[in-house]
């Protein structure tokens, strides 16, 4: 009997039937599991200016990049904000040339002690 039991510790090790040892190997299986978790944390989402996003950089779950860009927001109405303001920039900077000038006419007239006739 203790014959039996050594045969049966050492039967792993035997040899296979041409003479090498056999070597066991790892079974793999791939399993898909389905399911729902719960949410770690549930933030909302707030945006400085209002806007159609056009783009979404990741999906639900997904780590944000370094840059912490989550989605892009349509930039149309900006551009125009910024090329309205850029023309009321200019605007502006011809009205003060102007008064500039004007200014620089009274301090003129006034070193003179002489007054315009406009007025």
């Amino acid at each position: 009997m203790n014959w039996v039991l050594l045969w049966l510790a050492l039967a792993p090790y035997s040899p296979a039937e041409n003479g090498k040892p056999i070597i066991a190997v790892p079974s793999l299986q791939s399993v898909v599991l389905t399911g729902f978790t719960r949410a770690y944390a549930a933030l909302d989402l707030a945006a400085e200016v209002a806007g159609k996003c056009t783009w979404v950089v990741g999906d639900v779950g997904a780590v944000l990049d370094d840059e912490g860009q989550f989605a892009r927001l349509d930039d149309t109405f900006i551009q125009l904000d910024l090329a309205r303001n850029h023309a009321e920039q200019e605007r502006l900077q011809s009205r003060i040339d102007f008064l500039a000038g004007d200014m620089k006419r009274f301090e003129d007239l006034l070193e003179r002690r002489t007054v315009s006739q406009a007025l």
